[in-house]
């Protein structure tokens, strides 16, 4: 049995369609086939597709049709489409058709002819909906814990309580400020160098030899609380890794402590660019501290992408005001709050794909063309 539409919006090649049938006419689960002229449709039915419950199909477009006519071939009984949702992706948007009755006859009416949100709702069973929040939860609550240990093992106001002898924790205290004082000042030069259009390497001020152990005590003190709650090895654990830091440069781990009136678990100022740049150096194999951090020095070069593609989201996020002077104390978490504006998934997409395949070195470029553009007062 065949049932013919009318595809209600113009498809491009990679757009997606779905549709929703009546559950109390014919058995999608029967479809064979959707075909159109002059088109490749992919047919994913609900059995491949989790997501999707009983009474949808997504077709995936290999090419654009020529004809508007899409039949929908069963094997035992018609069916009957009650809805469509076309993912445009070059738009980045849904487009939502219901089916109605106009000048006597059924056809597909605009729900929403502008609509730029998914109806999730509409495509997404029960069961497969309170796994995926149940997942975020789990999620945001991993992430929040690691930040919080980072937290606490290297802010010296967090460290007397972690650490009971005064020598180890004077010792960490005083490495954690030296290292940040060389970070300002590498990423400074930075900056200055990439704005006078200089090579971005070597880096002053260099490592003296009696830096190195402090650098690799700190090294190791982030990749073991790292690993701790991030499988580094897998593809898996790493994606998390840079989900986690995704969604804390975009102020979505915040957490308000009703008792102290104070929040945790998001960035409180322009320090947020001395990640990036702790991994930039110790991922460097020019730098003195290559040999002394062995093949910990790759782990570090995997973990820059995120660590450095994440400042535009930071900045984005937590950005001063226009007249601000955009030095490190002009990022705070106030100006979240003031402007609620976190980037979208599809933004976070976009950069994600933008920075794919960048190399160190790009990675470089790209982390002082961020300190021109968003911290332009610690260069005067």
């Amino acid at each position: 049995m065949n049932t013919t539409i009318e595809i209600p919006s113009k498809l491009e090649k990679g757009d997606e369609l779905y549709l929703v049938f009546n559950l109390t006419r014919g058995k999608p689960r029967t479809i064979l086939r959707a075909k159109t002229v002059g088109v490749d449709v992919v047919l994913e039915s609900p059995t491949q597709e989790f997501s999707l419950p009983s009474n949808v199909l997504r077709l995936r477009f290999t090419r654009i049709p020529r004809s508007k006519k899409l039949t929908v071939e069963t094997a035992i009984e018609a069916v009957e489409i009650v809805k469509t949702i076309h993912h445009d992706r070059s738009k980045k948007k849904f487009l939502v058709h219901t089916m109605a009755e106009e000048d006597g006859r059924p056809r597909l009416v605009a729900e929403h002819p502008d609509r730029t949100e998914f109806l999730r709702e509409e495509i997404l069973d029960p069961l497969a909906f309170d796994q995926e929040v149940a997942l975020a939860l789990e999620d945001l609550h991993a992430f929040r814990s690691y930040f919080w240990e980072l937290d606490r093992q290297s802010h010296p106001d967090l460290i007397p309580l972690q650490i009971p002898s005064m020598i180890e924790r004077e010792t960490r205290i005083g490495a954690i400020n030296r290292a940040m004082d060389l970070l300002r000042q590498r990423l400074i030069e930075r900056g200055q160098r990439r704005k006078k259009g200089q090579p971005l390497s070597p880096l002053a001020p260099l490592l003296r030899p009696d830096d190195v152990p402090y650098w690799v005590t700190l090294s190791d003190l982030q990749l073991t609380i790292i690993r701790k709650h991030f499988a580094l090895d897998s593809p898996e654990g790493l994606q998390r890794f840079e989900r986690a830091y995704e969604m804390f440069a975009n102020g979505e781990l915040g957490l308000y402590l009703p008792k102290s009136g104070a929040w945790a678990c998001e960035p409180s100022s322009g320090y947020y660019f001395l990640f990036a740049e702790f991994a930039l150096l110790a991922a460097d194999p020019s730098a003195p501290l290559a040999p002394a951090l062995g093949p910990e020095r790759r782990t570090w070069e995997r973990l820059c992408n995120v660590l450095v593609r994440t400042q535009e989201v930071f900045c984005r996020v937590y950005a001063p005001a226009k007249d601000a002077k955009r030095d490190f104390a002009a990022y705070t978490a106030t100006n979240y709050w003031n402007q609620r504006k976190p980037l979208g998934s599809t933004d976070k997409e976009a950069l994600r794909q933008r920075f794919a395949n960048a190399t160190l070195d790009t990675l470089k470029k790209t982390a002082a063309d961020n300190v021109i553009q968003y911290l332009p007062g610690v260069l005067v």
